[in-house]
């Protein structure tokens, strides 16, 4: 970028960096995702971290190898409401990792930029393993609707 702005194109770095800022800032949401966990797991956490393969990508998997209890995170940087469908594909995505399968008791959370669409809302208030934590509050909706 050094060179563009020593040759006056200022405004061509300026688009660059507003391109890719939404995405870097994603990367960074993943990692702040990640250490919520802590404060919104509805288990204690042992480890934590991220998994994928050749087809699927999770954002975050915390785990507690005691209770066997697993948790599957998807962070969404994004200008749109999270929807049930996100929540469906991380479901899917969780069905493929072998981990103590049919044996662990499974949780979700959902992390959203931009909040949530009612119908995924309806569903956490009445599934208890579902959490959505809305970054525009810093709350999780589920401990916030238990009140």
């Amino acid at each position: 970028f050094l060179s563009e702005v020593e040759m006056g194109n200022v405004q061509l770095v300026i688009n660059r960096i507003q391109n890719d800022l939404s995405q870097y800032t994603a990367i960074i949401f993943e990692e702040v995702c990640r250490q919520m966990i802590f404060r919104f797991s509805p288990f204690p956490v042992q480890k934590i971290g991220r998994h994928w393969d050749k087809d699927v990508e999770i954002d975050v998997v915390a785990l507690n190898e005691t209770e066997k209890k697993i948790l599957f995170g998807e962070c969404k940087w994004t200008n749109q409401k999270v929807d049930v469908r996100i929540l469906n594909e991380l479901k899917r995505n969780a069905a493929t990792v072998d981990w103590h399968f049919g044996k662990r008791k499974e949780c979700f959370m959902l992390f959203a930029k931009s909040g949530f669409a009612a119908d995924v809302i309806a569903l956490a208030k009445k599934d208890r393993s579902i959490t959505l934590v809305d970054w525009q509050n810093l709350n999780s909706l589920r401990l916030r609707h238990r009140k």
